[in-house]
């Protein structure tokens, strides 16, 4: 249950933090191109579950094949 909930957790603070970058693209002037403040918020996410998905690790049993 614990480890459920930190789950649910970091998926809503993943979440926060992609809409939180979408309304400062909005919201503030940068000197750097479009392109790159539309980017952000998914480079950032996939920096988030790049960092996540290094402690995660695969089922003991994957890639055993069964006769």
């Amino acid at each position: 249950m614990k480890k459920t909930m930190a789950i649910v957790m970091a998926v809503m603070l993943a979440s926060l933090l992609f809409v939180f970058v979408q309304a400062l693209r909005i919201h503030v002037a940068f000197n750097l191109p479009e392109r790159i403040l539309q980017m952000l918020p998914y480079l950032l996410t996939l920096a988030m579950l790049i960092g996540f998905g290094r402690r995660v690790q695969g089922p003991q049993a994957a890639g055993d094949i069964k006769d």
